[in-house]
């Protein structure tokens, strides 16, 4: 299954949701694990993923995207409704970067 796009509708996925137990439903079903191996793959996996980008580093998965940190500068901001200024401190956020493929298969969807 490597550098394929999954194609046609995703498995019992509701109200528009790809969640945790979806990941697992498709291991179980395409690479024949059982329940149990199939959410400890998982686990592995967004847990290795979480602590890449948790420790600073970028973490790119081909077809897909990019994960990474950036840095926020400080800034002051303005309450529109009590007219206060407040300061917001620099901070890191976390962002994603999709991949050709993925936009390309995001761009060929109807509607």
């Amino acid at each position: 299954m490597r550098g394929q796009v999954i194609r046609g509708p995703v498995p019992e996925v509701p109200m528009n949701k790809f969640i945790r137990t979806d990941i697992e439903t498709l291991l179980r079903n395409k690479a024949a694990l059982d329940t149990a191996q199939a959410a400890a793959v998982t686990n592995i996996v967004l847990d290795g993923i979480a602590a890449a980008i948790a420790g600073g580093l970028t973490v790119e998965l081909r077809g897909l995207g990019t994960f990474g940190l950036r840095e926020r500068r400080g800034r002051k901001v303005w309450n529109p409704k009590t007219g206060e200024t407040a300061s917001v401190p620099a901070h890191r956020v976390i962002y994603f970067k999709p991949a050709g493929k993925l936009k390309a298969a995001v761009k060929e969807l109807p509607g």
